[in-house]
């Protein structure tokens, strides 16, 4: 008898079952996108056991329940329950979510708007493949997991498409990312030169409403819709200057190569403070919500059961107290992605100025390129080994293959001719320190 007939499954179907128990996985194990692990114990302990009958790992629930670490991942993934899977490298034990077709799956016809796939997935027009994104409405372990990785699928030689469980042609999205009119244009004006950009901005300019706010149904840029760049709400969209204003001018305006869109309650608690990169923002940003909010964030949470106890007034209110905790708390997360570099670089890429954490170390490494005085060999072994990246990448920075605009940003600050290059600029203050001219 195999291990699925012993084993009965039947309370996955029951929705409220379901949520509690995808939650208890959540609360106590992690996913790092190859195996689970306990969040207490670590790897030390193990949770699977093996069957001789099946090559498939089983996790270990509790004494009564053990499931296919693949319908586990699928499970609380999507939150559906699927139990059969097609391995697209023919290996039944490699369970990651990336290997895993459900069985005798159906192409689904029904295309999304384009708005709201390019809220889920981004393109690669290089690879030919999409792409998990960030998504305020998942749950932490989706978040820590599937941002990033392949959405993309390849089974006998056709690409698919896994969009919450549901697969479509890759074909099919991919006419509406490529095809589409709007999207070129959008691709061309993201493209334009700085005269194009200065219509650009006027046009972004008409936007604004009193005390500088936006309509957040109006679309900028490349027209996609406003969210708070720090905590990703989509409310009551103003602008932060990354640089604050009082610092940097004596009047106020509204450049959008100098902003960012941001929520009203972010940018008032951020308000003249002088922090001058977006992660450093977003930091501190998490930290005032957290203060703020303590309260609500202390607030014991309970389970729908216990809100009906309540009663139909009570319980409404309980009920929307404890969706508030979950909206603060999805703000405050995303403000800690913000803070580690985990945005879309093309969020940032109108910002002009040393505005991001990635800026600043190459304009540091810049810095100390020039004052050194050993051979550029040397520098980039060295530099390499102390910011743990490539070789090809600092000599590309050093040789202004890469990042242009902070080495740019460097020779105007401290005043050095535009027109010469990082190398003969280093050359000439060497020659100048021995005294050689």
């Amino acid at each position: 008898m195999g291990i699925e007939e012993v084993i009965d499954y039947s309370f996955l179907a029951d929705h409220k079952s379901l949520d509690i128990f995808i939650n208890k996985i959540i609360d106590n194990y992690e996913y790092d996108g190859i195996d689970f692990f306990h969040k207490k114990y670590g790897r030390n302990v193990t949770i699977y056991k093996e069957y001789k009958s099946s090559k498939r790992p089983y996790i270990i629930i509790n004494q009564n329940i053990t499931i296919p670490k693949d319908c586990l991942i699928w499970l609380v993934a999507n939150q559906y329950w699927q139990s059969n899977f097609i391995y697209l490298d023919g290996n039944s034990e490699n369970a990651s979510y990336i290997n895993l077709l459900p069985y005798d799956f159906k192409i689904e016809n029904a295309i999304p708007s384009i708005s709201l796939l390019k809220s889920m997935i981004e393109y690669d027009k290089d690879e030919n493949n999409f792409y998990w994104i960030y998504q305020n409405h998942r749950n932490n372990f989706w978040n820590s997991v599937f941002p990033c990785e392949l959405a993309t699928k390849i089974h006998e030689r056709e690409k698919y498409l896994d969009l919450d469980g549901k697969i479509f042609n890759q074909k099919e999205i991919q006419k509406l990312f490529v095809d589409e009119k709007s999207y070129i244009e959008e691709e061309e004006e993201y493209l334009q030169d700085d005269a194009v950009e200065d219509e650009d901005r006027k046009s972004f300019n008409k936007f604004q409403l009193g005390e500088g706010y936006l309509d957040s149904e109006e679309k900028v840029g490349r027209e996609k819709p406003l969210i708070c760049f720090y905590c990703g709400d989509d409310t009551q969209i103003t602008r932060d200057h990354v640089i604050p204003v009082s610092y940097a001018s004596t009047s106020r305006y509204y450049d959008h190569s100098d902003t960012v869109p941001c929520c009203r309650e972010c940018n008032g608690l951020l308000g003249n403070i002088l922090l001058t990169t977006v992660e450093q923002r977003a930091n501190y940003l998490a930290d005032r919500l957290a203060i703020k909010h303590s309260k609500v964030l202390r607030a014991f949470e309970y389970s729908d059961n216990e809100i009906k106890d309540f009663g139909e007034r009570l319980g409404s209110t309980v009920k929307a107290n404890v969706f508030f905790k979950s909206y603060i708390a999805c703000r405050i997360d995303h403000c800690h992605r913000v803070a580690g570099s985990l945005y879309a670089p093309s969020s940032v890429s109108h910002l002009r100025g040393i505005t991001t954490e990635a800026r600043r170390t190459v304009y540091g490494l810049l810095e100390d390129f020039l004052n050194h005085e050993k051979s550029e060999k040397e520098f980039i072994a060295t530099k390499a080994i102390e910011l743990k990246e490539e070789k090809s990448l600092i000599r590309a920075i050093v040789s202004e293959r890469s990042h242009v605009a902070v080495s740019t940003q460097l020779k105007f600050d401290r005043r050095y001719p535009l027109d010469a290059s990082i190398r003969d600029l280093r050359r000439a203050l060497i020659k100048l320190t021995l005294g050689k001219i």
